[in-house]
C-alpha cells in the first residue's frame, strides 16, 4: 500500500511540477501576442531542455526523492510523462470544447516529452536511501 501511495505522491507532483510552467508560458505568450514556434523539431527540443531545467530546479526545492525504492523509482520515470501527456490531452480537450487557444504542449508528446525530462533528471540526481 505504501508503494502506491509514493507512485501517486511522485505522479502528483511531477504533473504539478509540469502543468504550472505551461500555465505561465500560456500567460506569457498571451500578454506579448508571440505567434507560435513553427518547427515541431525545434519545439520538442525545446521542451526537452525546459524539462531537464525544471527537474534540476526542483532538486533545489525537493532534494529528496519522493519515493525510496528503486523499482518505484523505476516505474514512476516511465510512469510519469505517461500520466503528464493523458493529462495534457484532457486539458488540450477540455480547452478545445470552451473555444480557447491551444498551446503546443497540450499533446500527449509534448506534455510527456517534459516530463519525461523532470523525471530524468530526479531519477538520476535525487537523492534516495535504496531499501530494496
Amino acid at each position: 500500500m505504501g508503494i502506491i501511495i509514493e507512485i501517486i505522491l511522485q505522479l502528483a507532483i511531477e504533473f504539478l511540477i509540469s502543468v504550472i510552467p505551461d500555465m505561465g508560458l500560456a500567460c506569457l505568450s498571451h500578454i506579448f501576442k508571440r505567434p507560435p514556434m513553427q518547427s515541431p523539431v525545434l519545439a520538442a527540443l525545446g521542451y526537452g531542455v525546459l524539462g531537464l531545467i525544471i527537474g534540476g530546479g526542483s532538486l533545489l526545492v525537493f532534494p529528496n526523492s519522493f519515493t525510496k525504492s528503486t523499482g518505484t523509482r523505476v516505474v514512476t520515470l516511465f510512469l510519469a510523462p505517461i500520466a503528464a501527456g493523458i493529462c495534457m490531452t484532457g486539458l488540450r480537450m477540455y480547452r478545445e470544447k470552451r473555444g480557447k487557444e491551444l498551446a503546443r504542449i497540450e499533446s500527449f508528446f509534448f506534455g510527456a516529452l517534459l516530463a519525461l525530462g523532470i523525471a530524468a533528471v530526479r531519477f538520476v540526481y535525487a537523492q534516495h536511501a535504496n531499501v530494496d
